[in-house]
């Protein structure tokens, strides 16, 4: 009967140790939750149908800018031939994803 009371209120004295231990702490809890939530939305997304490759899904992801810097030059001499002239000075393409 003492061996029966000492290992009940040791396997109490253990349970009070024990038991906590395999319970989730309220942040832990928390964390997981947001991890659910977070892969449900990423296979929500995944989920939606794909835009096909055109020029506007392209216009969402890159920005293109450029310049162009054109000479253009006439002259006509006295009693000769007109001349003209168009050069392309300066040419500059900016690609921003």
């Amino acid at each position: 009967m003492i061996i029966v009371r000492h290992l009940s209120s040791a396997l109490l004295v253990l349970s009070l140790f024990v038991v906590p231990a395999f319970a989730v702490h309220p942040d832990e809890r928390s964390e997981i939750e947001n991890l659910q939530r977070r892969i449900e939305t990423l296979e929500a997304e995944r989920e939606k149908p794909r835009e096909s490759f055109i020029i506007e899904t392209l216009a969402k992801k890159l920005r293109v800018a450029g310049l162009l810097e054109l000479e253009a030059f006439y002259g006509k001499m006295e009693g000769g031939d007109a001349s003209s002239d168009l050069a392309l000075a300066t040419a500059q393409l900016e690609i921003e994803a």
